[in-house]
């Protein structure tokens, strides 16, 4: 298995469907949907409404054929940098990770995301940050150590690792041990993405245990990304208890978005199989969009041939949510017609579709994550 770099937009925007929000509970954001799967950095504020619709420049007359992938990818980060500065903090999370592409662009909002009043901006200006490995901006992380939230120090901690500075690991320790779900499995997904193998035994150590208080269905999609993490610590059993959530029963099909998700990004290939499988499943098997679409990625990230038919029913679909997570499909598949629908998508009414259409967009112009 390649091991590679989270991405929390990617995961959490393909659950936003499956799970519904529990009573009293905050949403849970960083750059995307709530009540999902995954916890990360939670947030009280409400989906953006249709009204702030981002604006999308216009291609520039000339050669249709000369300008037109620049024009694209101009109009593209036109709509991130609007999002960047927007006043949901939804949308300025959402922008940020989706630069990742261009580096340069990243740093600079990722700098003004560290100080964000959002905890979930911070969270993800930070990952950023030392995902990137965007080092000359390493000292304005330093801060985050002291963060009111403990997601936010535990980002903060990665991205100075990542940046070869010498950090206590041991709020990590102790986070691993936090009866909030957003708290636990942040804290694994920064030990797995550090790598350091001796961290295993305290993550599976906390698998399965103090969460009691939280309901099953997020219990479970921690201790899914607690396997992740111990995945990439060298731990390979765990691959099939990832495999074993892709069938989950009809009520827990969140579960199988997120394992979809996961082992696609690291690049399992035994379980191509049953990802196909899935997606043409039908009658009573018949999985919800959701799932067939986080399969569909997870095929095309493993290399796979996919046909924009078996998505293509979702791009004009009446739930955002699920044009959001089809702008994400179209950057891993790729290819002509790819483009067609992400220039569509890219004006699209919400404008949490239209930053994962310029996301998309530029991860296919510079072919990087």
């Amino acid at each position: 298995m390649n091991k590679q770099q989270v991405s929390t937009l990617v995961l959490l925007a393909f659950l936003s469907g499956c799970q519904q929000q529990e009573a009293g509970d905050e949403q849970w954001s960083s750059i995307h949907n709530r009540g999902n799967a995954t916890p990360v950095a939670p947030t009280t504020e409400s989906a953006p409404p249709p009204n702030v619709m981002l604006q999308v420049q216009q291609p520039s007359q000339g050669d249709p054929n000369l300008g037109a992938m620049l024009n694209l990818t101009e109009s593209a980060i036109g709509v991130l940098e609007q999002a960047a500065v927007a006043d949901y903090a939804q949308l300025r999370a959402n922008s940020i990770e989706s630069m990742h592409p261009l580096p340069e662009l990243a740093e600079m909002h990722a700098r003004q995301g560290l100080v964000d009043d959002n905890r979930g901006v911070r969270f993800v200006a930070a990952m950023t940050i030392g995902r990137l490995k965007l080092c000359d901006s390493s000292h304005f992380v330093e801060p985050l150590l002291l963060d009111e939230s403990e997601s936010v120090k535990a980002a903060a901690i990665f991205a100075l690792r990542m940046c070869g500075r010498q950090v206590d690991l041991n709020p990590l320790a102790d986070m691993m041990r936090s009866d909030q779900p957003e708290v636990r499995a942040n804290a694994a997904m920064v030990l797995g993405l550090l790598g350091d193998k001796s961290a295993a035994p305290m993550i599976e150590q906390a698998a399965g245990r103090g969460l009691e208080l939280s309901s099953a269905g997020r219990a479970n999609a921690v201790d899914l990304q607690l396997a992740e993490a111990l995945l990439m610590l060298g731990r390979t059993e765990q691959v099939h208890t990832i495999r074993a959530k892709l069938v989950a029963p009809p009520e827990n099909q969140e579960l199988s978005a997120m394992a979809a998700v996961i082992l696609g990004r690291l690049g399992d290939e035994g379980s191509a199989g049953v990802l196909e499988r899935l997606i043409f499943a039908a009658g009573d098997e018949r999985r919800p969009a959701e799932v067939r679409m986080a399969c569909t990625m997870a095929l095309a990230q493993l290399g796979r041939p996919v046909e924009l038919s078996w998505i293509s029913e979702y791009f004009g679909s009446t739930r955002p949510e699920l044009r959001q997570q089809a702008a994400l499909a179209l950057g891993e598949i790729g290819g002509e017609q790819a483009y067609a629908h992400l220039q569509r998508l890219l004006e699209d009414e919400n404008p949490l579709v239209q930053v994962a259409a310029a996301g998309s967009i530029l991860k296919l112009e510079t072919g990087r994550n």
